[in-house]
């Protein structure tokens, strides 16, 4: 395996994790099983990833829509999606100082 494809996979598994995450995190919303969810995102992801989608935040994105439209009742709003997404990514013991 390249390197290249070693960092897609990466990136890949990453935006996996960060929809599933995202979708799961509704709680006692109305969705998919987990033994049909998790085949469905994989297969999703993966096809993106052969037509050329290689940022992580898109995939994930990309993936999350993908679980709300197999998802009866649940509405899809993008808008506070990328939002949602940074905030898992944040480290909130880390602070930068200038050093003066």
């Amino acid at each position: 395996m390249s390197e290249a494809d070693q960092d897609l996979a990466i990136i890949l598994a990453r935006a996996f994790d960060r929809a599933w995450a995202a979708y799961y995190a509704l709680g006692s919303a109305p969705t998919i099983s987990e033994d049909a969810a998790r085949p469905e995102l994989a297969k999703k992801l993966v096809r993106l990833a052969k037509e050329g989608m290689e940022n992580e935040d898109a995939l994930a994105v990309a993936g999350l829509q993908h679980l709300y439209l197999l998802s009866p009742g649940l509405h899809f709003c993008g808008k506070n999606v990328r939002a949602t997404m940074i905030q898992q990514w944040r480290v909130p013991w880390l602070r930068l100082t200038s050093g003066r």
